[in-house]
């Protein structure tokens, strides 16, 4: 709340420019089936990171990775599943997209 407040005193607003060699980081994390905090339950939760980078165009590099961990339920005992996953992309804009459209 203090930060919404914050940015509505600056009298500025600032937008994204999508420069070359902007660079850019994405961090997520939470709660896959909701919170459990208790061993005993399916405690399942996610992490996970992007980095991208804009080149000449706008155009856009993204390499990131996210890492998932849940329990399954299994007669008397639970499974630990654990998922690594990563990408790779690459963003071109078409011919008719300028910055302008952005």
């Amino acid at each position: 709340m203090m930060l919404f407040a914050l940015c509505l005193t600056s009298f500025q607003a600032h937008a994204q420019r999508y420069l070359p060699g902007m660079k850019g980081l994405q961090v997520t994390a939470g709660m896959t089936d909701g919170v459990h905090w208790n061993s005993d339950t399916d405690f399942a939760y996610h992490i996970g990171a992007a980095y991208s980078v804009y080149t000449k165009n706008a155009n856009r590099w993204v390499i990131g990775g996210e890492y998932l961990h849940k329990k399954y339920d299994y007669k008397d005992m639970q499974i630990p599943v654990e998922q690594f996953t990563a990408a790779v992309s690459y963003t071109h804009l078409r011919a008719h997209e300028t910055l302008s459209d952005l």
